[in-house]
């Protein structure tokens, strides 16, 4: 998670889930090498349980 002042980002990488379509999931998008999810500052919470998710579907849980 990348703190920004307005908005955090993430940017998932990954050889084995296509990251574009993965990101599409919470608002975000990208390609299949790489994608982004961008959330509004305030929302602390929701890019914790965000990443939680990516976390666990990247492992294949």
């Amino acid at each position: 998670m990348v703190p920004y002042p307005y908005a955090y980002t993430y940017d998932i990488r990954s050889q084995h889930s296509p990251p574009g379509k993965l990101c599409e999931r919470y608002g975000g998008g990208g390609h299949p090498a790489v994608g982004a999810i961008l959330l509004p500052k305030g929302e602390v919470d929701r890019a914790k349980q965000i990443a939680s998710e990516v976390v666990a579907m990247l492992a294949g849980k």
